[in-house]
């Protein structure tokens, strides 16, 4: 009797629950219908509840119907069927149908947000007036033109010779920025060439540390001059910047650089000039060196300073063969050490400083004579820093600066072009000017 009484309770239970779920929504459940066809979706159900199955029609957008059966109806246990649409309606005990009533509320999507919009761009510039441009153009170009004349380049073409109104009528008819900038460039190097000077903004007062270098690249320069004609007396063919006559434009060329670069350019003019000949090159380095020997050599023994040795000895082929058996280095070490013996017996440091400086003007004195072709010969224009510098030790102020006016004088009448003159010199010669 309890079995029974259990299953008894059991049954009313289920009862009572279907109709607390079909008093729901009272109208709209179709009991004892069953709607057959147009399922898209079915499920087992864990409980025989029909609101459950009537729900699950609600939630989707795409149920128009619904149709719940009860346990052992089509299936074991009870099954809720889904449908898209509305199939004809069918009595039958084993199932509680529905239409859809209540419609699936959508949560709207939220539109993506709109692409960030690049920042506007900055208005351009406005472009200078080309009026103002073509007049600072043409003043540019009257004063290059001007340096032309002063310093008797006697640069010729196109872009030279014309007025300050040609220029400017030019530039604002017929030139680009490109054109402007490419003719104002041009004209400079050209005048660079010529050996003029440049003016670049500097302050009115050098720091020590330019002077030092302003004097290192001046010393650079003479001794690129003296590698450009060894190569020249030697036929070695090197041509090139690196190979220039032009004191100017090394000096101008090693102002530009750092100071390593200098260096490393003498040492591949030596091994190039090593290279080209080098025997003969060898041998004629001894002979200059015997010759120079020799003359201090003789000064020692004029001034009676009293130094003895082989350092000293009155033979150029002595010296000669002890020069063929040292490199340039121990050769350089042996004459400094004579100029210096020199100095201390004759003037002191100062000496020396002034007949270097006196040398290496003059042999820049000798190149310029023979590049322009003015036919100067005899000792005087020789190329030979040796040879100048011991004469100077043996003479007294005034020669030196006679001498020196000399050559100078000589050469602004060889043409009376001074283009080739450093800065200095060309002041110089503007001062002292003979005609």
């Amino acid at each position: 009797m309890r079995l029974h009484d259990r299953a008894h309770y059991f049954i009313l239970a289920i009862v009572a629950i279907w109709f607390a779920t079909s008093t729901v929504a009272a109208g709209e459940r179709e009991t004892g219908t069953d709607r057959p066809g147009l399922d898209y979706r079915d499920f087992a159900m864990p409980a025989p509840l029909p609101g459950q199955c009537e729900a699950a029609c609600n939630e989707e957008t795409k149920c128009r119907a619904w149709t719940f059966a009860w346990p052992g109806k089509k299936s074991p246990r009870a099954h809720c069927f889904l449908k898209s649409g509305l199939p004809p309606k069918k009595s039958d005990n084993c199932c509680i149908s529905g239409i859809k009533t209540k419609q699936t509320t959508t949560t709207p999507t939220k539109e993506p947000d709109a692409p960030p919009q690049p920042p506007a761009e900055p208005a351009p510039a406005p472009e200078p007036d080309l009026g103002d441009v073509c007049r600072k153009y043409a003043d540019t170009a009257a004063e290059q033109n001007k340096k032309n004349d002063e310093l008797f380049c006697g640069l010729t073409g196109s872009r030279w010779g014309v007025s300050r109104d040609v220029y400017y009528k030019w530039c604002m008819e017929k030139s680009s920025a490109q054109s402007r900038k490419d003719n104002t460039e041009a004209r400079n190097r050209e005048l660079l060439e010529c050996g003029a000077f440049i003016p670049t903004p500097v302050p009115e007062a050098k720091e020590p540390r330019d002077m030092v270098r302003e004097n290192a690249c001046r010393e650079y320069a003479n001794r690129s001059v003296e590698q450009a004609e060894q190569a020249r007396e030697h036929d070695c063919a090197l041509t090139g910047p690196r190979w220039a006559t032009g004191f100017q434009r090394h000096f101008s060329w090693c102002m530009s650089v750092s100071d390593a670069y200098p260096a490393k350019e003498i040492e591949q003019r030596r091994a190039a000039l090593q290279s080209c000949r080098p025997q003969q090159s060898f041998d004629e380095g001894c002979e200059q060196y015997a010759r120079a020997a020799f003359r201090l050599a003789r000064q020692n023994y004029e001034r009676r300073c009293g130094f003895v040795g082989p350092r000293w000895v009155r033979s150029i082929d002595a010296h000669k063969a002890w020069c063929l058996g040292a490199d340039v280095n121990k050769r350089k070490l042996e004459q400094t050490a004579r100029h210096k013996a020199l100095a201390a017996c004759s003037g002191g440091p100062r000496e020396i400083g002034a007949c270097a400086r006196y040398a290496q003007t003059a042999v820049r004195h000798a190149i310029q004579g023979r590049d322009r072709n003015c036919g100067f010969s005899g000792t005087r224009w020789r190329p030979e820093y040796e040879e100048h510098f011991a004469w100077c030790m043996s003479a007294t102020p005034p020669q030196r600066f006679k001498e020196r006016t000399y050559r100078q004088r000589t050469l602004l009448k060889c043409g009376r072009n001074n283009r080739l003159l450093p800065d200095n010199e060309r002041q110089f010669l503007y001062r002292y000017r003979w005609t």
